[in-house]
């Protein structure tokens, strides 16, 4: 299995497109997960994959808890930390 193949895999299994649209997600949070999964990828290959598989609408300007960052929006992490 390429590498990029098990990243497809963990996203399915891990993550999932939601209707509402306050279900959001910073990009350096969904790159953590990542990180601790020993999923080690660029924010543009992780981007393109979640484009992809139409899991989130990106936006460079993301609030959660009063932060604003890049991130998704319409996303949902199911897997735990």
């Amino acid at each position: 299995m390429d590498k990029y193949q098990r990243l497809r895999e963990f996203i399915v299994e891990n993550f999932e497109a939601t209707t509402n649209k306050k279900d959001r997600l910073h990009t350096e949070d969904i790159m953590n997960i990542l990180s601790n999964n020993k999923l080690l990828f660029s924010t543009s290959k992780t981007a393109q994959v979640f484009k992809s598989m139409n899991i989130g609408e990106h936006r460079t300007n993301c609030r959660i808890n009063s932060k604003t960052k890049s991130g998704y929006y319409f996303i949902a992490y199911t897997g735990s930390t």
